[in-house]
């Protein structure tokens, strides 16, 4: 039963994660571009739940995409808003590495409840290293041809022109 716990715990952290990712996207197009019309995709497939800002398809922990009208020329604006989404990602697993030591040094380690907090902890940890290192690392997803942020920031590197 502990395994298919941490199991659902790595699928919420995985949700929750890649929605702050996708929301860094979103940040980083709204101070750069002063974009307040976005929507955020997550997963592919049917859509399962749907609004005017979130789409939740099926396969939902198969990424995400920020979707934002304005755009810029402009190439480090680009890369910027390439580097939204690990950036996130990365300032989130600053956060979860000493919360979860928070959380286990005050309270008594035998309470019911501590061992799932300190479960839900290492499932983010381990989602955000990943969505880290799957995003920033510059190559192309194979299961659905989309580049990696990482990608799109060494293309914009690479390329003056647009």
């Amino acid at each position: 039963m502990d395994d298919m716990l941490f199991y659902l715990m790595y699928i919420v952290s995985m949700f929750i994660f890649t929605i702050a990712h996708e929301l860094g996207h979103v940040a980083m197009g709204h101070v750069l571009f002063g974009d307040k019309d976005w929507w955020i995709e997550l997963g592919e497939g049917k859509p399962i739940i749907s609004t005017k800002r979130f789409t939740v398809n099926l396969f939902f922990f198969m990424g995400g995409f920020a979707h934002l009208s304005k755009f810029s020329d402009e190439r480090w604006r680009r890369i910027m808003m390439s580097a939204g989404g690990f950036t996130t990602n990365a300032l989130c697993l600053a956060l979860v590495f000493p919360l979860r030591a928070l959380v286990m040094s005050p309270f008594d380690p035998y309470s019911p409840i501590i061992p799932y907090i300190n479960d839900f902890f290492g499932a983010a940890f381990i989602v955000n290293v990943l969505l880290v290192i799957l995003t920033a690392v510059p190559m192309k997803y194979p299961w659905n041809g989309i580049y990696s942020d990482g990608y799109r920031i060494l293309w914009h590197i690479r390329n003056k022109k647009q």
